[in-house]
């Protein structure tokens, strides 16, 4: 057993330490539309999509795990790209898990962002990186500030309403 393995079932069954939820950090797609200076994806030597039967067996490997209390779904990719996104939250939701996605925020339409609320997400994170608009498009080559801070305030809206 090694050293990782045995924190892990320390702190699952101490009766002093919290029990470790695990968050499953998947990346649905390491294609992105943006271009942002300190990301090393150019290098990635191919591009690709993950295949619904992939994301089911992970989904279900997660779930014989038993500790995963989080789906994120991100990387180095942009998973708003992928055209299945909506119905992996929805399987991951379904399976118990509090599905995440982390974007770039730059497709994340009204519609989607209703389609992604309807279908369970639990968590959206929308990166910045940038205190201004203009640091924020330097950082973030193809994107523009206010298309994202609107997307990102109509998914708060859709969410919202919702609740």
């Amino acid at each position: 057993m090694n050293m990782d393995t045995q924190v892990m079932e320390r702190a699952a069954g101490s009766k002093t330490h919290a029990r470790v939820n695990a968050i499953f950090d998947i990346e649905l797609t390491n294609r992105c539309n943006a271009r942002c200076i300190m990301c090393p994806r150019a290098k990635t030597p191919a591009m690709g999509l993950m295949e619904e039967t992939t994301f089911r067996k992970i989904v279900t490997r997660a779930v014989e795990y038993g500790r995963v209390e989080s789906f994120a779904m991100g990387g180095l990719g942009e998973p708003l790209l992928h055209p299945d996104v909506v119905k992996f939250v929805r399987i991951a939701a379904q399976a118990g898990f509090k599905p995440c996605i982390i974007t770039n925020g730059s497709l994340l339409t009204r519609e989607l962002s209703e389609a992604l609320v309807e279908a369970g997400i639990k968590d959206l994170n929308v990166s910045i990186g940038g205190f201004t608009r203009k640091s924020y498009e330097r950082v973030h080559l193809g994107l523009k500030f206010q298309d994202v801070y609107r997307n990102a305030m109509d998914f708060l809206a859709a969410a919202t309403e919702k609740a």
